[in-house]
């Protein structure tokens, strides 16, 4: 597979290592081992922060790569040589001449200017990566990427442009993706507003929203902190000390008066693991008989869990993929927010080809 010329033009300047395809057995341990690896193209989602959902239909176009980090690992450490002789041919077969021999995986990042430190421990910097994506409300176009592969088979020898010789392992092919998911709230409407009802639970005309956000945040990357930074300029709130709520105030506050779905979309990095839950703060309410709502206000719609459209629940969300979120809901789904306490959600969850979700709430 040939690679981008985002990823070409990252690696300019290497040089083409010569390698043969004799027993690995037959050569020389002593210069270390030379290790090849190629990578595949990374597709992009074309999202924004705010405006429309992103189109599951429309061709994912390559993103652009760049500040690409080869790192190779001994377990978790990284691996004490950081400079390496490089080589690629014209088939995009990059090969590193040298390497340690206690060197069992290699990893690949791209979009990020994060100081990487010999000794340290590979988990940890891609904890701090996330937590500073977390923070950010960064565009697709400059995600952080991704990609690792601990597949190692001797292929061969290999020579460096000295002559010297050593074992080829061949690393295969490593796909780079996000390393994040994203999700992307949209839709935002009450299906039921303005509508009588024959039950005991009063029914609204107006609403005011006034703020939307996601908890559960940090939990997926390593549970210990909040953060300390907003998601966005509007702001951050740490609801308690196990768990941040990134709230995003609606400014002006949004006056539902009808049915119509909001045309805006709200988009978050969330880390791969534990499924964030959303959380639509509603400040005042006008029921059908013309009372305001304000004595029990504020109250919240929360999104806290998901299924799929055979029933599966998603507990977890996976790195590069953007979990888009219809969040339309019922005048009996606003209810007050008791942390302890949880709202049942379901969600219907379509998968198209590579990286987005539809998500379609059905409130308990």
């Amino acid at each position: 597979m040939k690679l981008s010329k985002y990823v070409m033009l990252a690696l300019a300047g290497l040089a083409f290592a010569a390698c043969s395809n004799e027993d690995a057995e037959q050569n020389s341990l002593s210069n270390g081992k030379s290790v090849s690896i190629s990578i595949a193209n990374m597709a992009k989602p074309d999202s924004r922060a705010t405006g429309s959902f992103s189109d599951e239909i429309q061709k994912i176009p390559v993103a652009d790569i760049s500040n690409l980090k080869v790192i190779f690992l001994a377990g978790d450490q990284i691996s004490s040589t950081t400079t390496f002789d490089k080589g690629t041919n014209v088939d995009g077969i990059y090969t590193f001449h040298k390497v340690p021999g206690d060197v069992n995986a290699v990893a690949i990042l791209g979009n990020t200017d994060k100081v990487i430190t010999v000794h340290s421990s590979f988990s940890t910097l891609l904890d701090a990566i996330k937590k500073d994506l977390i923070g950010q409300q960064s565009t697709p176009n400059d995600i952080v990427v991704y990609g690792k592969s601990t597949s190692w088979s001797a292929s061969g020898s290999c020579s460096d442009e000295s002559g010297a010789t050593s074992t080829l392992y061949d690393a295969g092919q490593i796909t780079v993706q996000p390393l994040l998911a994203r999700i992307e709230i949209g839709g935002i409407a009450c299906t039921d507003l303005g509508e009588s009802s024959a039950s005991e639970v009063a029914l609204y005309k107006e609403l005011t929203l006034s703020k939307i956000g996601i908890d559960n945040i940090l939990t997926a990357v390593d549970g210990s902190e909040t953060i300390s930074y907003p998601a966005t300029e509007q702001g951050q709130k740490d609801w308690n000390a196990a768990t941040g709520w990134y709230i995003d105030p609606f400014n002006p506050e949004i006056e539902l008066k009808d049915k119509d779905a909001l045309p805006n979309v709200y988009v978050y990095n969330v880390a791969p693991g534990a499924a964030p839950r959303i959380i639509l703060t509603v400040a005042n309410g006008v029921f059908n008989n013309g009372v305001s709502g304000n004595l029990d206000m504020p109250q919240y719609v929360r999104a806290s869990s998901y299924t799929d459209d055979k029933g599966t629940e998603i507990t977890a969300f996976e790195a590069g993929k953007i979990y888009k979120v219809n969040y339309a809901f019922t005048c009996n789904n606003i209810k007050p927010w008791i942390p302890v306490e949880t709202i049942c959600v379901k969600v219907d969850i379509v998968i198209p080809n590579w990286t987005i979700v539809n998500l379609t709430p059905d409130f308990d």
